[in-house]
């Protein structure tokens, strides 16, 4: 199937300025958060991108074709905005306090936070109209959840092609799942064997190569190791494939009016041998710097957790604070760790997810 690439870099000045804007909001947002869950798969700024250019990989040209520029403005920007409701959750959209319901709750009725965002928070809804505002917000909101709450919505004053950009925007976001969407060593860090529903989000995507459209299906490259072949193949399975196949179950009956169905969803998976990201990691700290690396590596994980004071962090480890100082040091110079004083005490904090992220795949390609 002939492919067609899908731009953002849009010919009409007013909406490509303002989409210039979204994306500079979007990218400060999720730096300057310190309160995004880490346990949940990333969605910051370069999951944004990976959803622009899944629209090319996964929709096809047909579809495309229908699309004016003015759908094409209000695609790339929930694109970009589709997740701020994850770092924000107004207490009116909430049964009960986030400490009494449970944090997962942020990701089922994240879109709807996100929509509230873009109405409510000055520095994204002044960059819209009162029209766009609404139907960028709606769009988002519908990025998630059960999509015939749209079918039964009142639609009268929405685009003519509004279904078919939340079939798209949902696609594209479902299909996120490579390994470009997980870095390893935050993974490790996090030590998520613990949170059994944030472990089985983040583990299948660490052997997804690609995911591409094949005639009328969506395909699911994967290559997991030899030794655990048949186990991996059942996670992708359950966590992956099926997901998707119900993603393509909500928007295929909308699609069909344009012409176009997906089919099942498939999986492409061969074995290597090569070693899982933990054994990586026991590799690279098992052959240099032993000394250093277990302790860096304890260092980050009690503040990914959460900000501590300098002597209850040097109490966790065992050492003094002179010598927590020594340690944390060079964290602090590459720019994965920060310290803020209170009262005059020193606090330590782990960076925002992105910034942690670009950190630790710069010290993948040094190592």
């Amino acid at each position: 199937m002939r492919k067609k690439d899908f731009s953002c870099k849009l010919r009409n000045k007013e909406f490509y300025s303002n989409l210039e804007r979204v994306e500079k909001y979007t990218q400060d947002i999720w730096q300057k958060d310190t309160l995004h869950h880490p346990e949940f798969t990333l969605h910051g700024i370069q999951h944004s991108k990976n959803v622009v250019e899944n629209i090319s990989k996964i929709i096809p040209v047909e579809l495309l074709n229908v699309l004016s520029e003015r759908d094409r403005y209000y695609l790339c920007c929930a694109c970009y905005l589709h997740d701020i409701g994850m770092l924000f959750v107004p207490d009116k959209l909430l049964p009960l306090p986030l400490d009494t319901v449970g944090k997962f709750v942020v990701r089922k009725i994240h879109g709807t936070a996100s929509r509230y965002m873009i109405h409510n928070f000055k520095e994204i809804s002044s960059i819209f109209n009162k029209t766009d505002r609404s139907i960028i917000g709606k769009l988002c909101e519908l990025h998630t959840g059960d999509i015939s709450e749209m079918i039964e919505s009142n639609l009268k004053h929405f685009p003519k092609h509004f279904p078919l950009l939340v079939s798209i925007l949902r696609i594209c976001d479902a299909c996120d799942v490579t390994k470009k969407r997980f870095p390893e060593r935050l993974f490790y860090l996090m030590k998520l064997e613990s949170e059994p529903e944030s472990y089985l989000q983040w583990a299948p995507m660490q052997y997804i190569d690609e995911v591409s459209l094949e005639e009328r299906e969506i395909v699911v490259h994967a290559i997991v190791p030899a030794i655990s072949e048949n186990s991996i193949k059942f996670l992708i399975e359950q966590m992956v494939i099926q997901k998707l196949n119900e993603e393509v179950s909500q928007v295929n009956p909308i699609l069909e009016e344009y012409g176009f169905v997906y089919g099942t969803v498939k999986s492409e998976v061969s074995s290597d041998e090569y070693l899982s990201p933990d054994e990586k990691i026991a590799d690279l700290i098992s052959n240099s710097k032993r000394e250093e690396k277990p302790l860096e590596l304890k260092i980050l994980s009690y503040l990914s957790k959460t900000p501590m004071r300098e002597a209850e962090l040097a109490e966790k480890i065992g050492i003094s604070t002179m010598a927590l100082r020594n340690r944390i040091s060079p964290l602090i110079k590459k720019g994965m760790v920060y310290i803020r004083e209170n009262n005059k005490e020193k606090i330590y904090e782990f960076l925002p997810v992105d910034k942690r992220k670009e950190f630790l795949e710069d010290n993948d390609e040094k190592d």
